[in-house]
């Protein structure tokens, strides 16, 4: 009988792996209903903050018209074809 007694530890490890894997599975389930309730405040805070960071980046980038920059590539017809950049103004 001394074979058996070798494998008794082995077959206690098969019976209690159900209750282990039972209390593993209750944590898992404790934790995603902890985290759901946060998830709610959380994830339509980082679209809100993501929208505002966009929105802001975009009017960072925003160049306004220079009046000076303007008139360099304003057509004239006068000159139209006779420069380096056809219909373009030369300001020298």
């Amino acid at each position: 009988m001394a074979h058996k007694f070798g494998w008794r530890p082995i077959w206690d490890t098969f019976r209690d792996s159900g209750s282990n894997l039972a209390e593993s599975l209750a944590t898992l389930i404790t934790v995603i209903v902890s985290i759901v309730p946060w998830l709610v405040v959380i994830v339509p805070g980082f679209w809100v903050l993501a929208k505002y960071w966009r929105h802001t980046r975009r009017k960072k980038n925003v160049i306004a018209p220079n009046a000076a920059l303007l008139a360099l590539h304003t057509p004239d017809p006068a000159f139209a074809g006779t420069q380096r950049y056809p219909g373009c103004v030369t300001i020298k």
